[in-house]
């Protein structure tokens, strides 16, 4: 096998310069045709909804979960203390009320039976003490972002201190903690609010790294991105990004060919080749939820109600600033995204594993690109990220094609050529070097 040991160097040569060609090849087309802009919103007046997520520590040790446990709710899997955590904590914020006279407990039926608790304050904002499958869940009155900084402390102390005192924490491994926004103050009640919502949801598919270990992960399959999914949804979801000629679009009619034509299927389902009893379940557990944006086609709904977007594969927050640096993110990304315009660029990327530096080093394009300080918002990466450096490439903008790693580098970020910029100009920058591009090349021979 000697020859082998002699013509792998060869190869690796060769498998480095047809990938030097193909990345040429990919910045020379990457130019957008006949680009329109969207008419910018503000996000002011946008609200956004938590669902704060704590655990009994001894669930988290040993989760025995069956079925049939709650009252009212058979096909679900609970460990069966769920709801006594959700008492024990509304007995913690009660006190805490008692002492402040600022609130008031109430103890209601909401999803499953009673044993769910409504926090009342004076100002008439409320949160909601619930529980689901091994946790106790946290909701509460949507708000703006200035709105939370500015209930910041109290938030503080009746959810996350309180939780502490009941004796719950955050699942650190497989915790979620669910981010709403609400759909139509955040992308419009006009005749573009399809456009601004399809822009951002193409985009969050680009990324998968953010869901699969960057900012949250999904958990169980309730939560996955087209990557992990059927080919065919993303085919649907391409049909769609193909067909977007013109330049009104609802936000009602968008969603409805999502939940109709991508929303198949998700894991716990993927096999399915009769999906329909199982429809409800393939709409509600996908990354980014889109449920029953229909009614907003009905004019007695779309001018009262607001729904939310949900996404879900967020790691629980540690804190409420936390929650407002994701409330930041999104704006960030949502007004670059507006600035960027049409056409839209659906990448369809099968990479669904990701190294720990791939994973910051993704995440930081992503907010750098939109004008955002990775420093800032590096608090929202999981704990075992937080001290990993980013890669050269986007670091520095430098790579050696010649070396094995460094062409890893640059097949991770070479798709983006063809929808952002900032990684483009990188690559320019990369081959404006002709003599070591064409010495690459050479060494092939």
């Amino acid at each position: 096998m000697s020859w082998v040991r002699k013509l792998s160097p060869i190869f690796a040569k060769i498998s480095s310069a047809l990938i030097a060609v193909q990345l040429l090849f990919s910045l020379n087309s990457a130019s957008a045709a006949s680009p329109f802009g969207i008419p910018f919103m503000s996000l002011e007046n946008a609200t956004y909804g938590f669902e704060f997520e704590f655990s009994n520590p001894l669930i988290l040790k040993n989760w025995n979960p069956k079925k049939g446990l709650i009252p009212g709710y058979d096909d679900a899997y609970f460990d069966g203390r769920e709801p006594f955590d959700a008492m024990r904590m509304a007995h913690v914020v009660a006190q805490l009320c008692a002492q402040s006279k600022d609130c008031q407990v109430k103890e209601e039926s909401y999803k499953y039976f009673r044993n769910e608790f409504r926090v009342v304050f004076a100002d008439g904002y409320w949160i909601r003490i619930s529980f689901d499958p091994a946790c106790v869940e946290i909701q509460g009155k949507p708000l703006t972002k200035k709105e939370y900084r500015d209930k910041s402390e109290l938030l503080e102390k009746y959810v996350f201190e309180a939780a502490k005192k009941a004796g719950l924490v955050l699942d650190r491994k497989e915790g979620m903690g669910h981010f709403n926004i609400g759909a139509q103050s955040a992308f419009g009640r006009d005749e573009v609010n399809g456009l601004r919502f399809l822009s951002y949801f193409v985009d969050f598919q680009n990324h998968p790294e953010l869901s699969m270990g960057a900012i949250g992960k999904d958990v169980g399959g309730n939560s996955p991105t087209l990557t992990v999914l059927h080919p065919s949804q993303s085919a649907a979801l391409q049909a769609l990004v193909t067909g977007v000629v013109k330049r009104k679009y609802k936000l009602s009619a968008v969603a409805a060919y999502i939940n109709r034509y991508v929303y198949t299927h998700t894991l716990d389902n993927l096999s399915a080749q009769n999906n329909q009893l199982d429809r409800r379940e393939s709409q509600h557990n996908q990354a980014i939820t889109v449920e029953d944006f229909e009614k907003f086609s009905r004019k007695q709904f779309a001018d009262k109600i607001d729904l939310p977007m949900e996404i879900r594969p967020i790691f629980a927050q540690e804190s409420i600033e936390q929650f407002i640096l994701q409330i930041e993110l999104f704006e960030l990304r949502n007004n670059f995204l507006a600035g960027r315009g049409y056409p839209l660029k659906f990448l369809n990327l099968k990479k669904n594993r990701f190294s720990k530096s791939e994973l910051v080093s993704r995440f930081y394009v992503y907010v750098t690109e939109a004008g955002g300080d990775f420093e800032h918002f590096k608090p929202l990466l999981h704990k075992s990220l937080r001290n990993i450096a980013p890669d050269k490439f986007v670091l520095t903008g430098h790579l050696d094609l010649k070396r094995s790693e460094d062409l890893k580098l640059a097949k991770l970020h070479a798709p983006y050529i063809a929808t952002s910029s900032w990684v483009r100009e990188r690559f320019l920058k990369l081959f404006s070097d002709l003599e070591s591009c064409l010495g690459l090349l050479s060494s092939s021979h």
